[in-house]
């Protein structure tokens, strides 16, 4: 007996979705230019042919994974806002409240949390329309104010920034690899001691 045409449909997004999901655990850990479309249909175990019906360049899977995050995953952007919009040490201590909030978070919000977090930063190709905000150059920002103000300490602002993302980034990692018996919450005040005068 053939299909209904739901059935078909109901196909045809458990496939969207299962190529969509291996995208992102692949940008989210290797960062958008060390995943190829090759990676994603061999993890996805799908043709080309099939990933294409789909999308036309792993960009535009990349900016669905980003839109996805938008519409499903917007409470874990409100803090950033915030950060950024606050500034300086206070931006910086938002940053590593959300760092403790994510250690709580389910693995899609911490997959597209990483994606978010090394998006454009991890991408040499800038020229790229990849959706998402330069981590990088908005983290070195709050340092930079909070070193013209005096709260935070001095040095290289692009060197305490980095560092910061390797922490944000090791956090998450192990957040998602380690046994569950292993994993132990590591404070954000830990790394609030790399930056606060």
């Amino acid at each position: 007996m053939p299909r209904t045409p739901e059935q078909n449909a109901n196909i045809r997004d458990k496939r969207k979705a299962k190529i969509m999901k291996k995208a992102l655990k692949l940008f989210a850990i290797n960062g958008f230019d060390n995943v190829t479309v090759d990676d994603i249909t061999e993890a996805a175990n799908c043709s080309h042919g099939l990933f294409y019906h789909y999308f036309g360049t792993r960009e535009d899977i990349y900016n669905e994974l980003m839109k996805v995050k938008q519409e499903h995953y917007s409470k874990y952007d409100a803090p950033l806002t915030e950060a950024f919009k606050a500034g300086g040490k206070k931006g910086l201590d938002i940053l590593c409240e959300y760092l403790e909030m994510m250690n709580s978070a389910n693995e899609d919000a911490i997959y597209y949390s990483r994606l978010k977090i090394i998006s454009n930063f991890a991408t040499k190709t800038k020229e790229s329309t990849l959706i998402g905000y330069d981590f990088l150059d908005g983290i070195t920002n709050l340092i930079k104010q909070g070193q013209e103000d005096g709260t935070v300490r001095d040095g290289d602002a692009k060197q305490i920034a980095l560092m910061f993302l390797d922490f944000a980034n090791g956090v998450s990692f192990r957040r998602l690899f380690a046994e569950e018996n292993e994993f132990e919450l590591v404070s954000a005040s830990l790394i609030k001691s790399f930056f606060d005068k």
